[in-house]
């Protein structure tokens, strides 16, 4: 059996850019990477999609956005309890002047 290849995700996102430019045919691309033209379908197959789920979330995948909401909700509660914070220390602080 032959020795398999493992790439990063950034090699494959390289060799499916490269592969989409059109600049060399995808039998000699998979050739020059050791991939089957299938795997290099995979990946584009894969790169497509998950542009287009980029796209309908603003820049983010389904996964981000999700943090991107608990993030704000998180600043929104530090920001209340800040404020509660400062009433509660004036409001204590006004009670001990008398």
């Amino acid at each position: 059996m032959g020795k398999r290849n493992r790439y990063t995700s950034k090699q494959k996102l390289e060799i499916v850019l490269e592969g989409l430019r059109g600049e060399t045919l995808i039998t000699e691309l998979c050739r020059k990477y050791g991939i089957t033209s299938t795997m290099y379908y995979k990946w584009r197959e894969i790169f497509l999609r998950k542009g287009e789920e980029i796209f309908a979330n603003h820049g983010c995948l389904a996964s981000e956005r999700f943090y991107i909401e608990k993030i704000r909700e998180m600043e929104r509660v530090i920001g209340r309890l800040t404020l509660e914070k400062e009433i509660f220390k004036k409001a204590n602080n006004l009670s001990g002047r008398f």
